[in-house]
């Protein structure tokens, strides 16, 4: 699969040099050193409006889902990044979202796990399974083979949607090519220190300026004392309320496992859904007739009510084992948290540069300005961290393992309402509006009146009620002396040899195409970046431990 086609689009460096000269204009002249700090900016640069509206800015979505080294995500060190890449960023006075970040992360991670938060955040992701259940039944009640032909298709839409929906214009639909995210790699100038540091200074007013606080969480999140003091910040001034957890590992494992075995199950459901139309549909029309004769009506009902028992079961069991391999890791890795949150220490939080710790541990001292001094607050902010921080962060867990359990519901409901909205039309209780003779059209080719007749014994007269209700549903057979005239078929039991045959062709050929499908889609989903853990960890490259 090629490399990522997202468009960066980087002003020349000369361009980016004057326009960042024109912004350090706007700089007292007592800030235009390179020995100036951020705590000597300290609640400053908020009453110079200018130069406020110059460097609060913002990136749309689309700017992160670059998973190459070449994107945002993977500028993993403040040298990588020029002045032009500040520009991609546009002046923006208030943010969707603050997004809160380790820079020592794997940018194919950060992409998959923002790709799966799009997909599944506001409900989205319950929205597509709804009308995909919709668009199923609609299909189903409309002309049913179709829904059968385009199963194998599966697999090929599940990639696409998953893998290349991002480089396509969904996300402008979505809204997402909008400049609204603050993201400091793009929003912070990095190769002018004056600017940077007035960038610094500004954490507090721009996360007040953010509708919510997007975090991208690993457990070394909190290793980092910029992380925690924004994840506390948040907490302390703007509450428990809109705060987005985007679980990095949990979100790579669900697509690892769906891309993997998503294709299979493809398979196994095609070679069902054959067999039962090329097989068993037949079957329902003589079953019904035989059970009409026995006074047994609703012994058809019974077979129903038991194929969908079993239906559920099964469905329930793969979604466990779904949820299993999807939210294992993730509750391990929520435990693991808890434990390390319980022993938190601020003082051993790791920073870019020791200025950097100092002035962000200076700004925690003063929320708990207390009479014992510094080590008091630094305890204080400790004791925050390790029980209102953990308490939310195990909640923000839990909410996204309960979003991986719904979606595996709901699928799993979708495919069990998908097989009683057949069974429903193999029982006609239901007649598909574009055809609907199809029960009966396959039911005589696969079991025609002489077939059934013959192996059950059928009373074929014309006045019997088994007679009546083949005379009724076959209305082309004729009555002759007293007796229904059948064709003469060669007969397999109830089957006719001929019609077998046919359908051994058509279940094959299908069961090839859907086979065929699935392994080209697991070929491309092993050369998508999303699956490739064959690129060093974010963790193994140099530089990769430094914050801004």
């Amino acid at each position: 699969m090629p490399q990522s086609t997202t468009v960066v689009d980087l002003v020349p460096e000369q361009e980016a040099e004057r326009r960042t000269a024109k912004i350090t204009e706007l700089l007292p002249e007592q800030w235009r050193h390179d020995s100036i700090t951020s705590h000597d900016m300290e609640g400053q640069v908020v009453q110079h409006k200018p130069l406020l509206d110059a460097i609060s800015r913002a990136v749309p979505l689309r700017l992160l889902l670059d998973e190459t080294m070449h994107g945002l995500p993977g500028k993993s060190d403040k040298s990588q990044l020029s002045a032009s890449h500040f520009f991609l960023s546009r002046p923006a006075s208030r943010f969707a979202a603050f997004v809160s970040h380790r820079w020592a992360v794997n940018p194919r991670e950060v992409v998959t796990a923002l790709l799966i938060h799009v997909i599944l955040s506001n409900s989205r992701g319950a929205l597509l399974a709804f009308g995909v259940c919709l668009l199923v039944l609609a299909a189903f009640f409309i002309y049913p083979p179709a829904v059968v032909l385009a199963l194998p298709l599966l697999s090929y839409a599940f990639m696409w949607y998953l893998v290349l929906a991002h480089r396509t214009r969904c996300l402008a639909l979505l809204g997402h090519s909008q400049p609204n995210l603050w993201f400091d790699k793009a929003t912070v100038h990095q190769t002018s220190r004056p600017l940077t540091q007035a960038g610094l200074s500004l954490f507090g007013h721009f996360l007040n300026a953010s509708d919510s606080l997007l975090i991208l969480f690993q457990p070394a999140y909190l290793t980092r004392v910029w992380c925690v003091y924004e994840f506390a910040y948040w907490l302390k001034n703007k509450g428990e309320a809109h705060i987005a957890l985007v679980p990095l590992n949990t979100y790579n494992t669900l697509i690892r496992v769906a891309l993997k075995l998503f294709p299979t199950v493809v398979v196994l459901v095609c070679a069902i859904v054959g067999f039962l139309v090329c097989f068993v549909m037949g079957l329902f029309v003589p079953l019904s007739l035989l059970s009409a004769e026995l006074g047994a009506d609703g012994a058809m009902w019974g077979v129903i009510v038991v194929v969908m028992v079993v239906a559920v079961a099964i469905t329930a069991c793969i979604g466990r084992c779904y949820d299993r391999m999807i939210l294992g890791p993730a509750m391990k890795e929520r435990r693991a948290v808890a434990q390390q949150l319980a022993s938190f220490e601020v003082r051993n939080a790791q920073a870019f540069a020791p200025s950097d710790k100092e002035y962000v541990l200076g700004e925690i001292c003063k929320w708990w300005d207390t009479a014992e001094g510094k080590e008091a607050a630094l305890d204080a902010f400790n004791e925050f961290m390790r029980t209102r921080v953990a308490r939310t962060l195990n909640t923000l867990q839990l909410q996204r393992e309960r979003t991986v359990h719904c979606m595996v519901f709901i699928i799993c409901a979708t495919v069990d309402l998908a097989i009683l909205v057949a069974l429903l039309i193999l029982q006609q209780a239901i007649t598909p509006a574009a055809w609907p003779t199809l029960v009966l059209d396959v039911a005589n080719l696969l079991s025609p009146p002489s077939c059934f007749a013959d192996t059950l014994g059928l009373d074929m007269s014309c006045g019997s009620t088994t007679g009546v209700q083949v005379q009724q549903l076959f209305d082309q057979l004729s009555c002759v002396n007293g007796t229904l005239a059948l064709p003469d078929i060669e007969c397999t039991g109830f089957y006719a040899t001929a019609g077998v045959s046919r359908m051994a062709v058509y279940f094959a050929a299908y069961v090839a195409a859907a086979i065929f499908m699935a392994a080209h889609a697991v070929w491309w989903a092993s050369r998508s970046p999303y699956m490739n853990r064959t690129a060093k960890s974010a963790a193994q490259q140099p530089g990769m431990n430094q914050h801004v």
